[in-house]
């Protein structure tokens, strides 16, 4: 395993409160939303390399995405506060394609893509090509 920051490594280790406290505290710090999923980011990436592996398995990667989801709630108003700053950068559109009803990394791209100065249309989950 590579050498992985502090946030990265609760986050493989599945440790949620210890995740929310060390977010928490970066956050009072003046560390950047951006900083923070770069690091969730890269514990998110190492669970899914032990994933490939065979050394974890799905009950681990939805506690991820879900340990992952709880930081985007805490981020989201330092995300709107970037966005609302931030030059505007164009639009995006996002969605996942019909049948598939998993949002948890459309939804991390999309609060990423709005504190860059991005207009995102959300149109959720299992959506039709037509759509």
């Amino acid at each position: 395993m590579s050498e992985l920051s502090q946030l990265a490594q609760l986050i493989n280790e599945l440790k949620l409160a210890e995740v929310k406290s060390l977010a928490s505290k970066m956050i009072e710090e003046g560390a950047s939303a951006q900083d923070i999923l770069v690091q969730c980011q890269e514990g998110m990436a190492e669970i899914g390399r032990r994933f490939d592996q065979g050394e974890c398995f799905i009950p681990e990667l939805v506690v991820a995405g879900k340990i992952m989801e709880a930081v985007m709630k805490d981020l989201e108003p330092l995300l709107k506060e970037a966005a609302a700053t931030a030059e505007g950068s164009g639009a995006v559109v996002m969605g996942t394609v019909m049948n598939d009803v998993h949002d948890i990394g459309k939804d991390i791209v999309v609060m990423m893509l709005r504190g860059s100065g991005f207009r995102v249309i959300d149109l959720g989950v299992n959506v039709s090509p037509e759509r």
